[in-house]
């Protein structure tokens, strides 16, 4: 061989990102609404799709014999 390898199997060390990391998510292009208009989510309650009715965590509580 010319030279010996620097790094076994072929891995080398990361470079230094001089960038911190970025949390946004992907922004929406098109959306016309501003945000103080936008529909808000806050109060929606947990929805149980089958009986069309609120979720009710008591009846999947498992009853005590």
């Amino acid at each position: 061989m010319a030279y010996w390898p620097r790094y076994g199997n072929n891995l080398q060390p990361p470079t230094f990102n001089l960038q911190p990391p970025t949390f946004n998510l992907q922004p929406s292009t098109f959306n016309l609404q501003p945000f103080n208009l936008q529909p808000s989510t806050f109060n929606l309650q947990p929805f149980n799709p089958s009986t069309l009715q609120p979720f009710n965590p008591s009846e999947f509580v498992r009853s005590l014999p």
